[in-house]
């Protein structure tokens, strides 16, 4: 019997534990996740609606969420260090607007002294003499340097216009459930997963907006019994119906890198 490569057993650990993990329930089990909120509406009313989704998530993006959870694990254990570490996935609701999200990281406030440790109250030292730092409301993501250094050679944002919408959104609900302390920055902290540069994008007023008119937009799709457009051929450089798991066309179709075109709709609602 041939033994088995270091990769099938990464891989089997990599999909097994994703499967126990499951994907994880919207706070409050509200109907709308901020995580979604910048993606294509349609997609995002065909699964409220409990439309069965098309396929598996692929090996290979199982490996990027499991490394993208040890890049968050580092960013937390640095935060706490510096002592302005306040709260870590804490979860939002609003009954109203009928959504959810959960917030990676929020920092700031006054760094404290550390009794326990010399390194600590030296690092919480120097942290203390750049300055007041700010509430900040902190969303993760990791990509490759590829993808990194492409979004900062075209200028502005290295985050996805989807990924700022999904940082204001839960700035939209901090707004509105009235939390304290009130937080001044939402933030998207992007890190190259190879040569670990880093890039924080902060919300402006039009990603505030743009995250409530686009779930009012559902809720007025979802109080009517009507499908918003799909976007999927649009969004994301026209990129996201790869990745959309309600695309009926071929497997084949989306592994020809740039040279890719759908061969397929997607976001069909069936009855």
């Amino acid at each position: 019997m041939e033994s088995p490569s270091i990769q099938s057993l990464i891989d089997l650990a990599v999909k097994t534990k994703a499967s126990y993990d499951g994907y994880r329930g919207t706070a409050g089990e509200a109907r709308w996740r901020a995580s979604q909120i910048g993606y294509c509406p349609r997609a995002q009313m065909l699964r409220a609606r409990g439309t069965p989704e098309l396929g598996t998530i692929e090996t290979p993006i199982l490996r990027r969420f499991a490394v993208g959870n040890v890049f968050a694990e580092w960013v937390k254990q640095t935060f706490e260090d510096l002592g302005i570490l306040l709260s870590v996935e804490q979860p939002l609701y609003d009954k109203e607007l009928n959504l959810g999200a959960h917030c990676d990281f929020l920092i700031g406030g006054p760094v404290d002294y550390h009794q326990d440790s010399d390194y600590l109250d030296e690092l919480r030292m120097y942290a203390r003499d750049l300055g007041p730092i700010p509430y900040t409301g902190v969303e993760l993501k990791s990509v490759h340097s590829k993808s990194w250094w492409y979004k900062a050679k075209k200028g502005g944002f290295v985050a996805g216009h989807h990924q700022m919408l999904q940082a204001a959104a839960q700035g939209l609900l901090w707004q509105r459930l009235d939390i304290a302390p009130k937080v001044e920055r939402w933030v998207v902290l992007t890190i190259s997963k190879d040569d670990l540069t880093m890039q924080e994008d902060a919300c402006l007023p039009e990603h505030f907006e743009e995250a409530l008119h686009r779930v009012q937009d559902l809720n007025y799709h979802w109080e009517r019994d009507t499908y918003p457009p799909c976007t999927c051929f649009i969004d994301m450089d026209g990129d996201y119906w790869k990745y959309c798991r309600y695309y009926e066309g071929s497997e084949e179709s989306k592994k020809k890198g740039k040279e890719s075109k759908p061969d397929g709709p997607c976001c069909i609602p069936r009855s």
